[in-house]
């Protein structure tokens, strides 16, 4: 186990899951860590969007909030890997592939902005 890798997923927002020999580090902020960045009307839909930056249209956004709905990703202590899952494999990996490219580059941030001296 990397422990200062833990500490570093916790501490971008990661919320550590462990029960019957399963240790797992899982994440919620999906749309966040996609670059998806949203207001929403009072009825719940999408007012205006951006990702990574760039303004989207409102059907783009939501259809990327739904598909990742279905996302699952974490980290697994146990093997040292991270993992997702997803109802459609193809789409699954689309999404998580630069979701977990962004939760690495963060964990990396946080840990050197926390390295003792």
């Amino acid at each position: 186990m990397n422990a200062k890798l833990v500490q570093a997923l916790e501490g971008i927002g990661g919320s550590r899951w462990q029960k019957n020999g399963n240790d797992r580090i899982y994440f919620n902020d999906l749309p966040e860590f996609y670059g998806l960045h949203t207001n929403h009307y009072n009825s719940g839909n999408v007012a205006s969007a951006t990702l990574n930056g760039e303004t989207i249209s409102n059907s783009k956004a939501s259809k990327i909030i739904h598909d990742l709905s279905a996302l699952k990703v974490w980290y697994d202590v146990t093997t040292d890997e991270f993992v997702f899952k997803g109802w459609v494999a193809a789409i699954a990996e689309q999404y998580a592939t630069p979701i977990v490219a962004e939760i690495q580059r963060r964990a990396a941030e946080w840990e050197s902005q926390h390295a003792t001296i």
